[in-house]
């Protein structure tokens, strides 16, 4: 931890906004879309459980969606759940090593 706990309300909504930019946006993959933008929206307006049921939706649909895994990290870490986050951030790399 380079400067604490204290970092991450200025850092998580700069990463949210980048993943926002890469979500697709066509067919189905636009209402996942729409979900991960509301997932976001949420995280960020401090609503973590409803945030967390959104990632999970997505990922339901689609294991595979790095930006979900990312997303649910980053409420388990806001949760200072820092285990579950570590794991889930090192998933979502495996996922989209440009994540990183």
């Amino acid at each position: 931890m380079i400067a604490g706990r204290h970092t991450l309300p200025v850092a998580l909504p700069l990463a949210l906004t980048a993943l926002m930019f890469w979500l697709p946006s066509t067919g189905a993959a636009e209402t996942t879309g729409q979900t991960l933008v509301d997932a976001c929206s949420c995280l960020v307006g401090g609503d973590l459980t409803r945030a967390e049921q959104l990632f999970a939706e997505v990922i339901g649909q689609d294991r595979l969606c790095a930006e979900a895994v990312a997303g649910r990290a980053a409420a388990q870490l806001l949760r200072g759940e820092t285990l579950e986050a570590r794991r889930s951030f090192k998933g979502a790399l495996v996922l989209s090593p440009s994540l990183a």
